[in-house]
């Protein structure tokens, strides 16, 4: 949980991370984000989810494979105009320890 109340808005959130392991090599990561932000004016707000899910297979100690997908969907409301953003992500990568 995080809250901040700066001079030009309130922003507030809600996150959980959690992991699984499916088998000795292979991991799933998913994650939830909940966000709110409203101007301290009252000219609008800032609403956010953000879905995201990871999978981890790990190579062997030093080495694992990960694959991410992310979903954002944000409305935003702005002097009686609303907006809405859908965005999605897909990553893919490696991590090495040296």
């Amino acid at each position: 949980m995080r809250y901040s109340d700066a001079s030009a808005s309130e922003s507030s959130g809600f996150s959980i991370n959690t992991r699984y392991s499916f088998t000795e090599k292979l991991l799933i990561n998913p994650k939830m984000n909940l966000n709110l932000q409203t101007n301290t004016n009252g000219s609008g707000e800032k609403r956010g989810v953000v879905p995201s899910c990871r999978l981890i297979y790990r190579l062997n100690n030093n080495v694992s494979l990960e694959l991410e997908a992310r979903g954002e969907w944000i409305t935003e409301e702005q002097n009686g105009v609303t907006d809405e953003t859908t965005t999605y992500y897909l990553n893919t990568g490696y991590r090495a320890v040296f």
